[in-house]
């Protein structure tokens, strides 16, 4: 048997080792999967395919993922892998439960618990990678974000291959029926996927860097690259990221004025969203800015592609609502197969409730619902609460993914939910409330 120190050494190693690994899935992690190459697998072997579904650089590392986080337990403290691990069994416990009452096996219910419960964990190691590998992640997906959009517009023919030998074609179809004729910011994201990135990230990369916020000069450099990710998000077609991003921005400032003292709002949130809405009418084709904001603003039915789906996509999200919190009222417990027949009768085709917190109360029943809404208001909460310089970044993204929330539904995608969990657990990991217990103890004595 190896004495202490000699299998301490060896821990350590491997550690070392497995921080690049990690770090490395984690950066390739923000693709799509390798849906075009995963069809040539299932050809090869369709059978174990059926079970793996889609390649996914996510999936492939998990057996080295489990390995890190054992490696890796003492980062969090009990109390945080104790709740984690109830807030997962929760969840999972819900998803079968619901799925009972199905005919048969509820597919896409099961695969975004999926997608939220592996995301959890990947999230997890991101946090406890040290900060030189956290803040290496985050660049990576800004520049990879940066380097394909800028093929698709650059060198489209280096999109077209990759969206036939790599990724998903099917999402290259759909951008191109939405919005026809219109050159669509996508890269291979698929423009919803991209948009929803485009909002989120500056945040994330702010939230990883939190000496940049206490340097004014750091951090107009980051308000330049900020300003043109959140500039670009209407040119995807997207509003609700355009509107999530607006009040990121207020509500960045907004904290960093009332908890941290600092004046700087009265200059860096004029030019933030003048400079947003600059880039935004400079580079966002006019039919996508007619129909998508004017017709929508001017209560119109715009003659364009883009403003028919605009008023489409308003009436359809208000029908979308009123059927899921029927669903809820009628089934407490979830229920993820409401039958075709119900979205057909109201004129609209079977999706997702297109609302974050809707769609997990309508799926999964009330139990999980009301602790997953609860999960937000905390974080929120918390990162209020706090005065630490990340604490701004993380309320500005939480407020972000919140109100977009209202009118979309983003737990599907894996590389969306690593970035949703990773606002959760770092405004967790703040100790907020901690601290507001130990002060109003003290208060009392």
């Amino acid at each position: 048997m190896l004495p202490n120190s000699k299998r301490n050494h060896i821990a350590q190693a491997l550690d070392a080792k497995l921080s690049w690994i990690i770090a490395i899935c984690l950066a390739l992690g923000i693709l799509p999967s390798f849906t075009a190459l995963s069809t040539r697998w299932a050809q090869a072997a369709p059978a174990l395919f059926k079970l793996t579904g889609p390649i996914n650089i996510l999936k492939l590392g998990a057996p080295l993922l489990c390995l890190y986080l054992l490696l890796n337990l003492r980062s969090f403290s009990r109390k945080q892998w104790f709740a984690l691990s109830g807030v997962l069994a929760v969840g999972t416990v819900a998803t079968i439960w619901a799925a009972r009452s199905c005919p048969a096996p509820p597919v896409e219910s099961i695969r975004e618990w999926a997608a939220i419960s592996l995301g959890a964990l990947w999230a997890t190691a991101l946090l406890a990678l040290a900060p030189k590998f956290r803040i290496t992640v985050v660049a990576t997906w800004i520049a990879l974000i940066g380097l394909i959009v800028g093929l698709d517009f650059l060198f489209p023919e280096a999109i077209g291959w990759s969206y036939e030998n790599i990724f998903d074609p099917n999402t290259r179809w759909y951008d191109q029926t939405q919005v026809q004729g219109t050159w669509l910011l996508t890269g291979v994201f698929g423009f919803q996927s991209l948009a929803k990135l485009l909002s989120w990230l500056p945040w994330v990369l702010l939230a990883s860097m939190p000496w940049v916020i206490a340097d004014d000069r750091r951090i107009r450099i980051w308000l330049l690259l900020a300003i043109l990710l959140t500039g670009s998000i209407l040119s995807t077609s997207q509003r609700g990221p355009l509107l999530g991003a607006t009040l990121a921005w207020i509500a960045f400032f907004s904290h960093d004025f009332v908890r941290r003292h600092h004046n700087r709002w009265k200059v860096l949130l004029p030019i933030a969203l003048l400079g947003m809405a600059f880039i935004t009418y400079a580079f966002t084709p006019s039919s996508i800015l007619g129909g998508r904001v004017e017709a929508l603003v001017n209560n119109e039915k715009a003659e364009t592609d883009v403003g028919k789906n605009a008023s489409y996509n308003v009436n359809f999200r208000k029908i979308m609502w009123g059927l899921s919190l029927e669903s809820i009222l009628r089934k407490p417990l979830g229920n993820p197969c409401i039958p075709d027949e119900e979205f057909l009768a109201r004129g609209i085709h079977r999706t997702h409730a297109h609302n974050l917190f809707l769609h997990q109360y309508r799926e999964r029943g009330w139990l999980w619902g009301s602790l997953h809404l609860a999960l937000w208001i905390a974080a929120l909460l918390s990162a209020w609460l706090s005065r630490r310089p990340e604490a701004s970044a993380l309320f500005g993204g939480i407020v972000c993914i919140v109100s977009q929330g209202m009118f979309d539904h983003p737990w599907f995608v894996l590389n969306h939910s690593i970035v949703l969990w990773f606002f959760l657990l770092s405004s967790f990991s703040l100790g907020s409330f901690d601290n507001l217990i130990k002060r109003k103890s003290s208060n009392a004595h």
